[in-house]
């Protein structure tokens, strides 16, 4: 998270058993994803490829990132790829973790 210092467990790492990481990993997972960019799966691959690449190209734009840093917004984009691994593990959470993580959320 920004704002925090190097010496700041995440907490997922405390957690008392594996159990409880996966909870915390899915209540979280969210917060990786961000504010992502949606494409309809019947986007031709090299048309998806180019969208990939310049928003990539952006995010390393030394322009883009000064605009970034006047206005004070944080920064932390993902891949294509990284965005994808994380909605895979979410999809892949077990039942039980998914329901443990329903009852926090709804208390």
């Amino acid at each position: 998270p920004a704002g925090l210092t190097p010496d700041v467990p995440y907490i997922g790492d405390l957690s008392p058993d594996d159990q409880s990481r996966q909870i915390i990993n899915l209540l979280v997972s969210g917060g990786q994803v961000g504010r992502p960019f949606i494409a309809s799966a019947a986007v031709p691959a090299e048309r998806l490829k180019i969208l990939r690449d310049a928003f990539d190209a952006t995010m390393k734009d030394p322009a883009f990132r000064a605009d970034l840093d006047n206005l004070r917004l944080p920064f932390s984009p993902k891949t294509a790829i990284e965005a994808r691994k994380t909605v895979d593990s979410i999809y892949a959470s077990p039942s039980d973790v998914i329901e443990a993580a329903k009852k926090i959320v709804t208390q």
